[in-house]
């Protein structure tokens, strides 16, 4: 048997992986070992194995037959791209739909344990003890992608507190994100049976000034000291401004975004900080929805057939006749 959150083998039927710390509700009918046949089981590595074979193939049936213009063999809209290309993308979308359709089907695919979004738990569990609320900042986006996902752990965290009668504070920055916000709050509260407990006066709307809204946000944190606090959403100049204040209230901090430039700041200042893609896997990983999930490893199959395509392509001009590397170690033309 396995845990569906870390994969470690599990012995007995427990309620708690013992690596991971993972809830295994109705203990062993929730890891058990899956035993459908080989393709199942594999799906991904065969998906990757056959879209590589099919790239290959394209690519020498184009060196055979010597093909100067392979894209009158592609769709118009793909005009501006060869048929590698072209064959590149089917492969790439395709994985996504079947991972999608597998997924949906019950095969639920293994995402490896995000020590940041297993930490909300924690988090959450840590103000109800101390009887202190929980802050949430969305940064400084309007709707966006961006802001979405961080909206989508925010109505997690939502469920999460309105279940232990946690306070949830959340400052907007933007005016057309307010009633976004409410409503997303006001769902999750709605979901956990306890919509009487929502307070409306927590989603409080500051200013679309950078470092106005990050002196509110900091006057909350100090004015209601709480035990925990989510910095998730497109962060500039004040994230460690937001970050040195959840420290000095004493909060346990948990932050993630996709400016590069700010994660330094958020992982020297935070206890557990989301990076790269974690950030944009948050939503499929909390939720544990099927398409989500599938999509998701989908795409982390196309991102791994692009990394060999490059790859190959750089040993391929590597040995060409041409090459520097090759001119100066004496071949070449």
């Amino acid at each position: 048997m396995q845990c569906p959150e870390c994969g470690s083998e599990l012995t007995g039927s427990p309620t708690m992986c013992p690596a991971c710390g993972a809830q295994l509700t109705g203990g062993a009918a929730a890891v058990q070992t899956d035993q459908s046949g080989f393709a199942t089981r594999h799906q991904e590595r065969i998906l990757l194995v056959l879209g590589l074979a099919l790239i290959a193939a394209v690519a020498a049936c184009a060196v055979i037959l010597k093909l100067d213009n392979p894209a009158d063999y592609i769709n118009k809209a793909l005009d501006h791209a060869n048929a590698l290309t072209g064959v590149v993308l089917v492969v790439i979308v395709g994985s996504v739909v079947l991972t999608i359709i597998s997924a949906q089907r019950g095969r639920l695919p293994f995402i490896r344990r995000i020590p940041g979004l297993n930490a909300i738990d924690e988090a959450v569990g840590r103000a109800t003890e101390m009887g202190r609320p929980i802050v949430f900042s969305g940064g400084l986006a309007g709707i966006s992608i961006v802001s979405l996902q961080a909206l989508a752990v925010a109505g997690h965290i939502g469920k999460h507190a309105a279940r232990y009668g946690t306070r949830f504070i959340i400052p907007v920055c933007d005016p057309t994100m307010l009633p976004v916000t409410e409503e997303v709050i006001r769902e999750a509260y709605s979901a956990e049976g306890r919509p009487e407990a929502f307070r409306t006066d927590d989603i409080r709307y500051l200013s679309e000034r950078q470092f106005a809204y990050a002196a509110g946000v900091t006057g909350i944190m100090h004015r209601e000291r709480p035990a925990a606090t989510f910095l998730f959403g497109q962060f500039f100049a004040e994230s460690l401004i937001l970050a040195e204040n959840g420290q000095a209230v004493g909060a346990i901090q948990v932050a993630g975004t996709p400016e590069l430039l700010q994660i330094p700041f958020f992982v020297v200042s935070c206890d557990y900080t989301i990076i790269g893609d974690e950030y944009y896997a948050a939503t499929a990983y909390l939720s544990r929805e099927p398409t989500a999930l599938g999509s998701l490893v989908g795409q982390d199959l196309g991102k791994t057939l692009l990394l060999v395509l490059i790859l190959a392509g750089v040993i391929w001009t590597g040995f060409s006749d041409n090459h520097l590397l090759i001119q100066w170690l004496g071949g070449g033309r």
